[in-house]
């Protein structure tokens, strides 16, 4: 654990809390997307499901903001990316050849376990790593404005890709995906980058105050359009038929009220200060590991089983079903850590012994240094 906190304790630590939080929120969706699959009854419940899945869904605007914040002052690093992709293609590879040697999955699904990015299989992953590429170009792009003309570029951005989308759900322009694409994983890049460059604040109590209305904003929008639609009225109908999404528009990573509550979430951790020495390198330890927790647990070829055995179903309409929720969450982030740090002790050590990271690297300068001669060369 002192090896991996001297390498993260000079970042901010609250934001290393909000990582571990915000994967616990994407365990809590999948909780209820890939768990209970919508089969909840009973009025409690149905509240209950609208209202955590309102505050969880903050969840992957959050990790594409830590990385805007980050990255905006940082160098780009080849290595970075590669560690990414190692790690995913590791565990897609031993979740693959573990299931084929007990004949669960065929020679076709096995062969497409070597290829995680190709077959689409972690969406979130594939756009995270094309950001990460594309970030150097970014960040140029930032220095390049001011600060007006970078909260304008931002404002632009959301009104065409989070208010508009927020009314009108379908047949946007600009291939809009709900927020299940790269770029929205660059509007949030901005803001993330934004709030680092000038340091926007809010006071505590306020912004807590805020992030709680606006996130219960989330399932009350979504109940009174429901509500709404089931009335027989020709104009209410009429107006909410502009809205071809209906009240599930809400709950979209690029909604008007998500975003909104994304950055609340992530000002409150921002101003977090955690002096606890000990608490600190709790913190850090499992925010190393958090990241391997998603590629585990929603690896295609076992993210049925996994939520068969769970079967949040039998508590569909049962009060204890907050509490099996709860329960469920934190034995799967615990067990995927603890796989995660397995994996790091044996063949992250590995790794380390060969200084991949370093050969990496220095591959990267050599071709930067080879592209800088031959424009040098060509007078550019």
């Amino acid at each position: 654990m002192s090896i991996l906190s001297h390498r993260y304790l000079n970042r901010h630590t609250g934001l290393e809390m909000l990582r571990i939080i915000a994967m616990l929120m994407i365990i809590t969706l999948h909780f209820f997307s890939h768990g209970l699959k919508g089969a909840v009854s009973g009025d409690a419940n149905i509240f209950l499901f609208r209202t955590v899945y309102a505050f969880a869904f903050a969840s992957v605007n959050i990790f594409f903001m830590i990385t805007g914040y980050f990255m905006v002052n940082s160098c780009f690093k080849l290595s970075r990316i590669a560690n990414v992709w190692i790690e995913t293609v590791f565990y897609s590879l031993l979740i693959g050849i573990v299931l084929f040697c007990q004949h669960s999955i065929s020679i076709v699904s096995l062969i497409q376990s070597f290829f995680p990015y190709t077959t689409n299989s972690y969406w979130f992953i594939s756009n995270y790593l094309l950001l990460l590429f594309i970030s150097p170009f970014l960040n140029k792009l930032i220095q390049s404005v001011n600060k007006k003309s970078f909260i304008s570029l931002i404002a632009v951005l959301l009104f065409f890709f989070s208010l508009i989308p927020s009314i009108f759900a379908e047949n946007m322009p600009l291939g809009y995906n709900r927020g299940y694409d790269v770029i929205w994983a660059v509007v949030m890049y901005f803001v993330g980058a934004y709030i680092n460059l000038y340091k926007i604040r809010i006071k505590k109590s306020t912004n807590i105050i805020l992030y709680f209305v606006v996130t219960m904003a989330v399932p009350a929008s979504f109940f009174i359009i429901s509500k709404l639609e089931s009335l027989n009225n020709s104009v209410i109908s009429a107006v909410i038929g502009c809205t071809v999404g209906g009240p599930k528009i809400m709950y979209d990573y690029s909604s008007v009220l998500i975003f909104l509550s994304s950055v609340l979430l992530f000002i409150i951790f921002l101003n977090l200060d955690i002096k606890n020495i000990h608490l600190k390198k709790i913190i850090v330890f499992f925010s190393s590991l958090s990241f391997a927790v998603y590629i585990i647990h929603d690896n295609n070829l076992i993210r049925e089983c996994i939520w068969q055995f769970i079967n949040p179903t039998k508590y569909s309409d049962d009060m204890f079903l907050l509490v099996y929720m709860i329960l469920c969450v934190v034995a799967v982030f615990f067990v995927c850590c603890f796989v995660e740090f397995i994996r790091q002790q044996t063949f992250g050590r590995i790794l380390k012994k060969i200084e991949l990271n370093k050969k990496i690297d220095n591959v990267q300068n050599r071709i930067k240094n080879g592209i800088e001669k031959k424009l040098r060369n060509k007078g550019v």
